[in-house]
């Protein structure tokens, strides 16, 4: 019976646990970007909306940082009235321009590439009752572009899960503050 309460709650220790990797270019001078904008992140495919709430928790996370954030609003109701979408128009020519407009020195983009849930038998002792565990779960990627040169400067992917059915929001949270704790780390 004990190895049985250790193990669960080893378990569950495992799964309630973020993860995330974090690649920057060589000689980056993190402290040229002084403002950057967050531009809403792609959506999970059959997720509406789930990039815009992981861009808002991203938003509020980095509050707290040293990094000085444009408003997404703004952001978006600019892009608009100059026509334009951030996604497959990041180049040598047109990141200056955005930049400009925007009064920013990066911009972070993203996507959301995992959310769900899995509930699994998780029974320990042969013969005992099924035990049923969901485990919700959410992955996000995240580019820093620097908009002088439109190259990449550091990019991110982190995962974040939460035991329960629904509790993405949470996981993302996780996610999340794990990506903040290592971007703060460059800045």
């Amino acid at each position: 019976m004990v190895k049985k309460v250790i193990f669960l709650n080893l378990l569950i220790f495992l799964i309630n646990c973020s993860s995330s990797e974090v690649f920057v270019k060589p000689n980056t001078n993190f402290k040229k970007y002084k403002r950057v904008a967050i531009y809403n992140f792609l959506d999970y495919p059959i997720i509406p909306n789930s990039g815009r709430q992981l861009a808002d928790i991203l938003s509020m996370n980095l509050l707290g940082s040293n990094i000085d954030l444009v408003d997404r609003s703004a952001t978006e109701t600019l892009m608009k009235e100059w026509k334009m979408s951030l996604s497959g128009i990041l180049d040598e020519k047109t990141t200056p321009v955005i930049g400009n407009l925007l009064g920013v020195q990066a911009i972070l983009l993203g996507s959301v590439n995992e959310w769900g849930s899995v509930t699994q038998n998780i029974q320990i002792v042969q013969g005992s009752p099924p035990a049923y565990m969901t485990v919700s779960s959410v992955g996000i990627t995240v580019k820093l572009i620097d908009c002088e040169t439109a190259g990449i400067v550091w990019a991110a992917n982190a995962r974040g899960t939460e035991v329960g059915p629904n509790q993405h929001t949470s996981a993302a949270n996780k996610a999340v503050k794990n990506l903040v704790k290592k971007l703060n780390k460059s800045f």
